[in-house]
């Protein structure tokens, strides 16, 4: 251990150690646990999402055609929570839609088959929401820019196949011939969903001012069927890689709701709520190699309940609240990550159980980690400084009951902590802890713990056995 001021921790301990046999926690030697080898359980080329992007398929001539909103099953029932007036509103006339019923077409392609520069320009300008169809694929590549009309109502439903490569999509004010601004969160904006039992592939592109508030309608989306169409899409989720682009001024840069996906290196800066959500996804989700900032009011990465995520190697910085939250997710990996500059907390568990190995959180507004109401919490090779609330905080409600064979515990290794302005570690409900391979670098003063709480009554004996004779040690209520 290495204190700036070592007088001041032989006034803690000797502060401590009298009150510690009447302490709410009892402090005792464990067995150093096995370091975990992450590299080992990783996917494949976690850094890359494993593999490049499956490739788009040759051209292969379809159908394609402008159809009735109102009278088409696919729309009506995307269009039944309310959005179908608002279009109606917006083309001053019978709702339209550009359908692609099947083939393989590039974007020059579908001008031509169109030949309407109304629906689509030969600029590239769609004037109409486009469906693509089970069985269909678009392609939209190399030196293509594809312009979504907000006037007009555009935006891409893929119930199909659809490549983005090399290219770039806009949200697009026509009037004005620019980027369409996000002037409140309720205007709508163009969007990208991909529905269940579809494949979407977005690589090495541009993005920009995609999404408004609207369910579904956040920027990048992928939902699995929400809709109870599982006669179209046989109740599989859809499938998506996200790799390598610029996102920039999105509502919601990526959203996921259902299936696996790869969202990674990726660039994503101006977003307005969140950089990746993940509401939740029955499938692996891997958030990798990306930078996430300039979020403006949500949340950098936000993951929900999945059926497995990896959260690796991001770097999450100057977001407007926390870098990376995990909420309710039993089965997350957060692995080499770089948090830093954030306005909330660096990283948040809550009510989840996660291994945290090899991250750096620092110069975050509030705690460097904390975690609320998490159960099997891991962290392993963490460094936090310099955070305005405590280094790592645990906290929890106490009505809350978790499972038979399951424990409130919290498990801390290779951790260094330093000048957290809230303190080292804190812990305000009963925790079972095991902690050990703990250095803290502190300017320590009577206004700031290393260990705050709960623990004040044990920090004696915890600081002596872990800082000084360098043990293992078990905290518990």
């Amino acid at each position: 251990m290495r204190l700036r001021y070592p007088v001041a921790l032989l006034l803690a301990l000797a502060a401590t150690i009298a009150g510690a046999a009447d302490a709410p926690y009892r402090v005792s030697v464990a067995t150093a646990p096995a370091r975990v080898d992450w590299q080992a359980r990783v996917p494949a080329g976690l850094a890359d999402c494993g593999t490049r992007p499956p490739a788009a398929p040759a051209s292969r001539s379809g159908g394609v055609r402008v159809i009735n909103i109102v009278k088409d099953r696919y729309f009506v029932k995307f269009f039944n929570d309310g959005r179908l007036p608002r279009m109606i509103t917006q083309q001053q006339d019978v709702p339209r839609a550009l359908v692609v019923d099947s083939g393989v077409w590039r974007l020059p392609e579908l001008v031509r088959a169109v030949n309407d520069a109304k629906v689509l320009s030969t600029d590239h300008v769609l004037g109409l929401p486009l469906l693509i169809r089970p069985g269909a694929v678009v392609v939209v590549e190399t030196g293509d820019w594809l312009k979504l009309d907000r006037a007009r109502g555009a935006f891409i439903l893929n119930l199909g196949e659809l490549h983005l490569r090399d290219a770039r999509v806009s949200g697009w004010d026509v009037g004005a011939g620019r980027a369409a601004p996000l002037r409140h969160a309720a205007e709508f904006r163009p969007y990208l969903l991909g529905w269940g039992g579809s494949r979407t592939v977005i690589h090495h592109s541009l993005l920009e001012s995609l999404g408004f508030s609207e369910h579904l309608s956040n920027g990048i989306g992928f939902a699995r069927g929400p809709f109870g169409l599982k006669d179209i899409d046989g109740g599989r989720p859809p499938e998506a890689w996200v790799t390598r682009n610029r996102i920039t001024n999105a509502y919601s840069a990526v959203r996921i709701s259902g299936g696996a996906t790869r969202v990674c290196g990726n660039v994503i800066d101006g977003a307005q709520v969140h950089g990746v959500q993940v509401e939740e996804s029955r499938g692996t989700v891997i958030v990798a190699g990306n930078r996430v900032s300039g979020v403006r009011a949500g949340t950098a990465i936000s993951i929900g309940s999945t059926g497995g995520a990896w959260i690796g190697r991001n770097l999450v910085e100057a977001n407007g609240q926390s870098g990376i939250v995990l909420t309710g997710s039993q089965a997350a990996w957060l692995v080499g990550n770089t948090v830093r500059r954030n306005q909330s907390d660096g990283i948040r568990i809550t009510g989840s159980g996660a291994t945290v190995v090899d991250n750096v959180s620092s110069d975050n507004g509030d705690h460097g980690v904390q975690v609320r109401n998490g159960s099997s919490v891991r962290i392993q090779g963490l460094a936090a400084s310099g955070n305005g609330g405590v280094g790592i905080e645990a906290t929890r409600q106490p009505e809350l009951k978790l499972a038979a064979g399951t424990r409130w515990q919290l498990m801390l290794a290779d951790v260094r902590l330093s000048e957290n302005r809230g303190g080292a570690i804190g812990m305000d409900r009963p925790y079972e802890m095991l902690v050990g391979d703990v250095a803290i670098t502190d300017s320590f003063s009577a206004r700031r713990a290393l260990l705050r709480s709960a623990l004040n009554g044990v920090e004696g004996p915890l600081l002596k056995q872990v800082l000084v004779e360098k043990r293992f040690v078990r905290v518990a209520p």
